[in-house]
Formats: C-alpha cells, sequence, structure tokens
C-alpha cells in the first residue's frame, strides 16, 4: 500500500505545482469600480500565503503525513474561496471563480486518497485506480482554469 500513498503524494504535488501558475502577471485597468489590473493584483497579493502553505504542503506529501496534507489543502481552498470575495471585477472574478472551483475539485480528489480503505488490497487497488482518473479530470481543468486566469491578467 505504500505504492498507493506515494501516487497520492506525486498526485498532490503535481497538482499544487499548478496554482502559483495561475498569478504570473497582472492585466490592464478597465472603466469603473474594481479594474482588471486591481483585481489582479488582489489575487497576486492573496497567493503569497498560499504559496506558503504550498510548499508546507508538498512537504507533507513527501513525508506521508496524510492528516497535515489534507488540512493544509483546505486551507489553502479556504483562503482561495476568502481572495475570492475580494475581487468584485466581473472579468477577473469569474476566471478566479472558475480557478477556485477547480481547486476544490483537486482537493476533493485528494481527500479521497486519504480516505482509501487499505485493508483490502484489491479493493484499495481498484479504487485508487478510479481515484487517479478523477485526479487527471481535476488537473486538466485546475490546468484549464489557470490558463484562463493568467490570460485574464497577463
Amino acid at each position: 500500500m505504500a505504492t498507493l500513498r506515494r501516487s497520492r503524494a506525486v498526485f498532490a504535488i503535481g497538482a499544487l505545482a499548478l496554482v502559483p501558475a495561475a498569478l504570473t502577471a497582472c492585466g490592464a485597468g478597465g472603466a469603473g469600480g474594481q479594474s482588471v489590473a486591481d483585481a489582479c493584483q488582489v489575487a497576486q497579493d492573496g497567493m503569497t500565503q498560499i504559496e506558503s502553505d504550498i510548499t508546507e504542503a508538498t512537504t507533507a506529501a513527501v513525508s506521508g503525513d496524510a492528516e497535515e496534507l489534507n488540512g493544509l489543502i483546505q486551507d489553502t481552498s479556504d483562503e482561495i474561496t476568502a481572495i475570492s470575495e475580494d475581487i468584485t471585477n466581473e472579468e477577473v472574478s469569474g476566471a478566479f471563480g472558475d480557478f477556485a472551483t477547480a481547486y476544490q475539485g483537486l482537493a476533493d480528489v485528494l481527500a479521497e486518497f486519504g480516505e482509501l480503505d487499505m485493508s483490502d488490497p484489491e479493493a484499495a487497488t481498484t479504487a485508487a485506480g478510479e481515484l487517479t482518473e478523477k485526479m487527471t479530470s481535476a488537473s486538466e481543468d485546475l490546468t484549464t482554469a489557470s490558463s484562463q486566469l493568467a490570460d485574464t491578467c497577463g
């Protein structure tokens, strides 16, 4: 079952690496209210703590500390939700909302990995295969949302 734990860690590390890439640039301003540039800056500023959490989560994933990993993933999800509440520009809000939804989908799949019943190795292997497919889909969703957010803020 160590292989399943390693698989979970690899997925977690790969998935978490996608988050900072979403916010590498800031866009130009807009008319009235919060500009695209201001909204992107809010998103970038909020990502500072998230990047720290991702570093800690990566360490937890490598060490096999599932409880710590799950807690940090949830903290990151909560922080992304809080950031989204501060983004009022419609264009950026939509892109960031899609990013937040995609991240939560990924977090949910990672949590499912942590809940695998290892007492039946055959069933656990089958379930891990199904979760691997879900993880691939969730990672693709996060990659797409990250690209859209980067395009909006780039």
